[in-house]
C-alpha cells in the first residue's frame, strides 16, 4: 500500500481525528429521567446545538463553530475533525465546517435518515430502511466497498474507515484497513460499535468489549469482563459505561484519559481526538483530557441530551423548551417623565426566546432580549403587553403597566416675595401660602416664635387673631427633597385696633329758664 500523506500519517504526537462512534440505540444505558442518546442517534426531544473548542477567539478556519445551525428542532449530532453533521426532527441532514472533500456538497437530500456518523474527512448516514450512504473524501477508500442492501441498525465512522452493524449483530467494515481496523468480525450478536482514528471497538451481547486495529497507544487493550452497556472511542483511546453508569477508559493516557470522572449515574459518553465527554443524569456535561485546542471546559448548566467529540472541538444537544417569563405578572414598572428607565423582562426557554412588546408608550423601546429602556415623556399610566417566542410551543405573554410620575421639581412659592400683610389687632386673619414642586413640598416656619402673638402656621396657612400691634417678620421654608429648599420672608404689620367714640346716654335734657325778656 502507498504510504500515507502528511494528513494521514499516524504517530504518537499526530492529532489525527479520533471519532466518537455511532452506537446502536439499544446499547446506551439511560437513566429513567433522561433522554440522552449516543452520538449520531436521535434523541426523543428536539433541541438546539452548542459548540465549543477550536475556533474560540477567531481561530475558526473552517467555520466549525460559527456556522453551526441556529434554532431548535435537531435530534442528533456528530462531530468530525473539521466538519460536523446534525439530524433534524424529520430526519434531514445538515452539515457545516470544512468542505474540501465534498463533506457538505454531497450531503444526501431528503428526510427519514435515522443515524449519522462523521469520519476525518468523510461521513456516513443510515436511511429509514437501514440502507448505508456515505460521502466526502475517498482517497483512502473511505467510500469503497460500502455495504449494500438494507436492514443495518447502526453505523460508526473512524478516521478513514467505517463500521456497520447488521440486524443479526454482525459487524462489517470498509475503508482504510492498513491496521485491520476495518475487518469484519467473526460471528454475530454484537449490539454496539465504535471507531477511533485507526482502531475499532464492538460490544458483545453479554456486554464484553472487543477491540481491533492500530494499538500503539493500547486503544485495543479493552477491559476484561462483561456487563458493559455503552462504548465510545476517541482518537487513540476508548470509553465504556457499566450498568450503573460508571465510566471506564483505556488507551492513550496522556490526553484522552486524563482525570476520569468518578462515581456512577452517567448516561452517555463520547470521545474526541484527545479529550472525552460524559453526561450526567440531569444533563450536565463532564469533560476531561487535553485542552490544547480549547475543547475544555464544557458549557455549564443542565438539560443537555447528547454529546459529540471532534478533533479539538465538541458539540452538545440541549432539549428545546417553550418560552416563559420568570415574572408571574402582571408587572408594574415605575418611571419619571424625562428620566431614563431600565427594566429587564427575564425569560426562560431553549432556543433563547425573542421578546417583543405592543402598546409601549412614547420614548421607550424593548430589545429582543427583554431589556426595556428609554425616557418616558409624559406622566400617566400606560398598560402594554410583552411577548416571548422561540418557535417551541405557544408564545408566552406578560401584562405590564408603566406608571410615569411627574419629573422632580424644586419647591417654588407662587408669591414672588417678600410678602407684607396688613392686620389689625383683635381681628382674625387667614392667609394661604401656595407652593409648587414634585414631590409636594412641605412648608414650615423657621422660627415660630416670630409669628404674631395669637397666630399659628399650619399646613401652609397662617391663621389666627393677632393680639398686639407691631411688625412681625418671620421666614417660611419649603422643602421636598429636591435641592434647593426655598424660603419666603413674610412681614405682618399689625395695627392698633381703632378707638370707637363714646355715644351719649339716652334721656331728658332738663328744663331751661329764660329771664330778662319780660313776662
Amino acid at each position: 500500500m502507498a504510504p500515507l500523506d502528511h494528513r494521514h500519517r499516524p504517530h504518537r504526537g499526530r492529532r489525527l481525528r479520533g471519532l466518537t462512534a455511532l452506537i446502536a440505540a439499544g446499547a446506551l444505558a439511560l437513566a429513567a429521567a433522561t433522554t440522552a442518546a449516543a452520538e449520531g442517534v436521535p434523541v426523543t426531544d428536539p433541541g438546539t446545538i452548542t459548540g465549543w473548542g477550536y475556533g474560540v477567539g477567531g481561530n475558526n478556519d473552517n467555520g466549525q463553530l460559527d456556522n453551526f445551525p441556529a434554532g431548535g428542532g435537531y435530534t442528533a449530532i456528530a462531530a468530525g475533525y473539521s466538519h460536523s453533521l446534525a439530524l433534524t426532527a424529520d430526519g434531514s441532514i445538515v452539515g457545516w465546517g470544512n468542505n474540501n472533500d465534498g463533506q457538505l456538497d454531497n450531503i444526501p437530500a431528503g428526510s427519514g435518515h435515522k443515524a449519522i456518523a462523521v469520519g476525518a474527512f468523510h461521513s456516513v448516514a443510515l436511511t429509514a430502511d437501514g440502507t448505508i450512504v456515505a460521502w466526502g473524501a475517498s482517497s483512502l477508500g473511505q467510500l469503497a466497498n460500502i455495504p449494500v442492501g438494507n436492514g443495518y441498525k447502526a453505523i460508526a465512522a473512524g478516521g478513514y474507515h467505517s463500521l456497520a452493524l447488521t440486524a443479526d449483530g454482525t459487524v462489517v467494515g470498509w475503508g482504510y484497513n492498513y491496521w485491520k481496523q476495518a475487518n469484519t468480525l467473526p460471528g454475530n450478536g454484537y449490539k454496539a460499535i465504535a471507531a477511533g482514528s485507526l482502531h475499532s471497538l464492538a460490544l458483545t451481547a453479554d456486554g464484553a468489549i472487543v477491540g481491533w486495529g492500530y494499538n500503539y497507544e493500547g486503544q485495543t487493550n479493552t477491559p476484561t469482563g462483561n456487563g458493559y452497556t455503552t462504548i465510545a472511542s476517541g482518537g487513540f483511546h476508548g470509553l465504556a459505561l457499566t450498568a450503573d453508569g460508571t465510566i471506564t477508559t483505556w488507551g492513550q493516557s496522556g490526553n484522552g484519559l486524563g482525570t476520569v470522572p468518578r462515581g456512577n449515574g452517567y448516561t452517555a459518553i463520547g470521545g474526541g481526538d484527545f479529550h472525552s465527554l460524559a453526561l450526567t443524569a440531569d444533563g450536565t456535561i463532564a469533560e476531561w483530557g487535553s485542552s490544547g485546542g480549547g475543547q475544555l471546559p464544557a458549557p455549564t448548566g443542565t438539560g443537555y441530551t447528547a454529546i459529540a467529540g471532534g478533533g479539538n472541538r465538541s458539540l452538545a444537544l440541549k432539549t428545546a423548551t417553550a418560552s416563559a417569563f420568570t415574572d408571574a405578572g402582571p408587572v408594574t414598572v415605575n418611571g419619571i417623565a424625562g428620566t431614563a428607565i431600565s427594566h429587564a423582562f427575564t425569560t426562560t426557554g431553549n432556543p433563547t426566546p425573542v421578546v417583543t412588546a405592543t402598546g409601549l408608550p412614547a420614548g421607550l423601546t424593548l430589545s429582543e432580549t427583554g431589556a426595556l429602556t428609554g425616557t418616558p415623556t409624559t406622566e400617566g399610566s400606560f398598560p402594554f403587553t410583552v411577548s416571548a417566542t422561540n418557535g417551541v410551543g405557544n408564545p408566552a405573554t406578560l401584562n405590564a403597566t408603566l406608571i410615569v410620575a411627574a419629573a422632580p421639581a424644586a419647591p417654588m412659592f407662587t408669591d414672588a416675595g417678600p410678602v407684607t400683610l396688613d392686620a389689625v389687632a383683635g381681628t382674625a386673619l387667614t392667609r394661604e401660602f401656595t407652593v409648587t414642586g414634585n414631590p409636594a413640598p412641605t412648608i414650615t416656619v423657621i422660627d415660630p416664635a416670630k409669628l404674631p402673638t395669637g397666630m399659628v402656621f399650619t399646613n401652609g396657612t397662617l391663621s389666627g387673631t393677632p393680639a398686639a400691634a407691631g411688625s412681625y417678620t418671620f421666614t417660611l421654608n419649603a422643602t421636598n427633597g429636591v435641592n434647593p429648599d426655598l424660603t419666603l420672608v413674610v412681614t405682618v404689620n399689625v395695627a392698633e385696633a381703632p378707638i370707637t367714640p363714646e355715644q351719649p346716654t339716652t334721656g331728658s335734657l332738663g328744663s331751661l329758664e329764660f329771664t330778662g325778656f319780660g313776662s
